[in-house]
Order: structure tokens, then C-alpha cells, then sequence
């Protein structure tokens, strides 16, 4: 009985730890998220070299699949490319689950595309994001878009 009390504190403890490590490794994904919609929206390579694994499985809205190599070959050698009209992209409704060194990210992607004309076209997408944790960082090694229609 008297081991039983020794060890009741950290039976009850236990779970709180492991909810408080699984609430900051949401924030960080979530911070990662957005840090990674904003570069998007800059045109940055470095947010995709830093957001996807080298071994990344993306499939597109588009039913299209290909990898983190496809990505950085839309970058001429790596360097970004200046543009003008470049797409503002901001994510919302987001739901992360934790689970050890994996994790699920989804949200719903909203992209404000400009026009040449003046104004821009909206679009909404569900993304679905798996993230492996290796060496003490997250990177996304399947990601799955939906385009959301009216």
C-alpha cells in the first residue's frame, strides 16, 4: 500500500505531462503553418525547403502527385522569383493531433489570387498534412489538397 502511495502522484501527473507536450508541439505546428503560408505568399523557396521532407508525397487538387524536388525545380536554381501579383494564402479552421513523433495537420487553405485586371479571385482548399518529427523537427511527409466548390 505504501508503494501504491509513492507512486500515485506520478500515475496522476503523467497524463497532464503528456497533454502539456502534445499542446506545444500543436503550437508549434500551428506557428510553422502560418510561417509557412506567409513565405508562400512571398514567393519563398526557403519556406518550402524548410517545410517539406526531402521524401514529401503532395497530392495536388489538381489529382496530381509529385514531390519537395518538383516544388523546387518551379524555382529557377533555388532563387526566388520576383512577381508582382503573387497569391495571398492564410489558413483557418485548423485541427492538429499529436501522436508521439507524428502528426496530423488540417486546415482550410484560402488563397486570394490577383488579377491583372484589378481584384483578385478567391479560393478555398482542405489541406491534410502528415508531419514527421526527426531531430527535434517537424517536416511535412504527405500533404493532400481538396478544392473546396460551392
Amino acid at each position: 500500500m505504501m508503494n501504491l502511495l509513492k507512486i500515485l502522484p506520478i500515475i496522476l501527473i503523467l497524463p497532464i505531462t503528456v497533454f502539456a507536450q502534445d499542446q506545444a508541439e500543436e503550437e508549434i505546428l500551428e506557428s510553422m503553418l502560418h510561417e509557412f503560408l506567409q513565405g508562400a505568399s512571398e514567393n519563398d523557396v526557403n519556406a518550402h525547403i524548410r517545410f517539406w521532407s526531402d521524401d514529401l508525397i503532395y497530392t495536388s487538387a489538381a489529382a496530381e502527385r509529385f514531390g519537395k524536388e518538383d516544388i523546387l525545380s518551379s524555382y529557377e536554381d533555388g532563387v526566388e522569383q520576383p512577381d508582382t501579383l503573387l497569391p495571398e494564402y492564410f489558413g483557418d479552421e485548423i485541427e492538429i493531433r499529436v501522436y508521439g513523433d507524428t502528426a496530423i495537420v488540417a486546415f482550410r487553405l484560402n488563397a486570394d489570387i490577383p488579377l491583372e485586371s484589378g481584384g483578385s479571385e478567391h479560393f478555398k482548399y482542405y489541406n491534410t498534412g502528415t508531419f514527421i518529427k526527426e531531430m527535434d523537427e517537424w517536416k511535412v511527409v504527405a500533404w493532400h489538397v481538396t478544392r473546396i466548390t460551392d
